[in-house]
């Protein structure tokens, strides 16, 4: 008991400098550790060990960044109001490429998605650019998904469907523009914009060879947007000029109420009712219900655990038929509330792979293969 005295007194003099919140939840989790090792159930003290030590490391990370909460708060500011899906990872990333085993745990998964647009323009060189460096937080807004455009192939392409969006990447340090490799192309709302083409899908080898052009502006030297939009693009500097705006996903959406928004990453969707028609993750392509809200997602929050929220008036559990899927072994789904259905998994199981791809597609980030 000495040695683990020792380990929580070290701990909370190592965060006293962090916010009152974060310091009361790791002393909750402090002292139900102490009574489990004091009742000697070692299975449930390995777990709270695991989760302080993760809880712990979030906290850190939180406080070496730029304070992120606040930064995603200034980015939801200038989003379109007509945003669709936010998605979020809220602590620091090292821009390297994954090995395949990182590839199976969900946050890693997650974050992936995040960094798509970084991807895409001219064929991952200017990912390529930026290897090594850190990102403090990462912000991806997306509005109006849908196919492809008809390329003259009778196979549509494979990988991400149609949408328009944005991602606002905060550096942990300045971004030299002369890094990026290019001279800017465009000048939009008084910002240079370097013009990057490239795609996040594959067509057909019988398709007409197409690219999309992306937008690439810095709003300060440690915080770049890489739009695959140009009105998404305009859309966000014009509103940098308005603050005062209506905000997109503003925080009277039920969806806000089923996040915490300390988790590594985490994102919401408010469903376009409107676009049912001719969006293909709001069909049977993933999941169909017509009385659908949107949904939340938070990932190791509890420690290791994906968690989905699905908000419908529907009383039919829209998550059953994946639950019953034998490739999603070990997922867990449950009524969590009045008009309330949640699907959960381990973040670290091979499960998390699918549990992950779903999730993003029914946030409309639908991929095919």
């Amino acid at each position: 008991m000495k040695r683990l005295g020792f380990v929580l007194i070290l701990a909370s003099a190592m965060l006293k400098s962090q916010e009152p919140a974060s310091v009361e939840k790791l002393t909750t989790l402090a002292d139900e550790l102490s009574s489990a090792v004091e009742a000697g159930d070692w299975k449930k003290a390995a777990e709270l060990s695991k989760e302080l030590v993760a809880s712990t490391t979030r906290v850190r990370n939180s406080s070496l960044g730029r304070s992120p909460g606040e930064q995603v708060n200034q980015i939801l500011r200038v989003l379109p109001t007509d945003t669709e899906t936010l998605l979020v990872a809220a602590e620091p990333l090292s821009l390297t490429d994954s090995n395949g085993t990182a590839m199976l745990r969900g946050k890693t998964l997650a974050q992936g998605y995040v960094t798509g647009l970084l991807r895409a323009p001219n064929e991952g060189k200017l990912y390529k650019s930026l290897s090594g460096r850190t990102l403090d937080y990462a912000v991806l807004a997306a509005r109006r998904f849908g196919l492809q455009p008809d390329d003259g192939s009778a196979a549509m392409p494979l990988g991400m469907i149609a949408y328009q969006g944005c991602a606002a990447y905060g550096f942990e340090q300045p971004v030299d523009d002369r890094t990026l490799g290019v001279i800017p192309g465009a000048v939009i709302m008084e910002h240079p914009v370097w013009l990057m083409e490239g795609k996040q899908y594959q067509q057909a080898r019988d398709a007409r060879p197409r690219t999309e052009t992306h937008y690439v502006a810095f709003l300060k030297p440690e915080l770049m947007l890489v739009c695959n939009d140009k009105d998404f693009l305009t859309e966000i500097l014009s509103r940098m000029k308005s603050p005062n705006s209506t905000r997109a996903l503003p925080d009277n959406l039920p969806e806000w109420h089923h996040i915490d928004r300390s988790a590594p990453v985490w994102g919401l969707r408010h469903i376009a009712r409107q676009r049912a028609n001719v969006d293909p993750s709001l069909g049977q392509m993933v999941i169909e219900d017509a009385q659908a809200v949107g949904l939340a997602l938070q990932v190791d929050i509890p420690h290791g655990k994906i968690q989905i929220r699905w908000l419908s008036t529907s009383p039919t559990n829209p998550w059953q038929a994946i639950a019953d899927n034998p490739q999603f072994k070990g997922i867990q789904t449950r009524k969590a509330g009045e008009n309330l259905w949640e699907i959960s998994g381990s973040s670290n199981e091979p499960s998390a792979y699918m549990l992950i791809f779903a999730v993003m597609a029914a946030m409309g980030f639908v991929v095919l293969v």
